[in-house]
């Protein structure tokens, strides 16, 4: 079952008190209800975005661009050759799937 969306707000508060209340992981999960490792997975977010406390003006717009901004590129893979495909078909053996 998919996580629930947190609000930019519990993400704020669960970076005030991990890095300006400096409480751990699981005392934050703990006040706030939620499980411990999605606050750890806020705090590695933020932490890989390069964000300090206190966050300064960043509004939750632009603090949710910097969390979950995708860190990966898909490939992209080139249409196969229709005349190559068409003459290893012509074999006994050869399939799409082999292909």
């Amino acid at each position: 079952m998919p996580r629930p969306h947190t609000t930019m707000r519990k993400v704020r508060e669960i970076l005030r008190l991990r890095w300006g209340e400096k409480m751990s992981l699981r005392d934050v999960a703990a006040v706030l209800a939620m499980p411990h490792a999605t606050v750890a997975l806020y705090v590695r977010r933020a932490l890989d975005a390069g964000l300090t406390w206190p966050l300064g003006d960043l509004d939750d717009d632009a603090l949710e661009r910097l969390l979950f901004t995708p860190t990966h590129v898909t490939p992209t893979r080139e249409a196969p050759d229709d005349a190559y495909l068409q003459r290893e078909l012509r074999h006994k053996v050869v399939t799409l799937q082999l292909l």
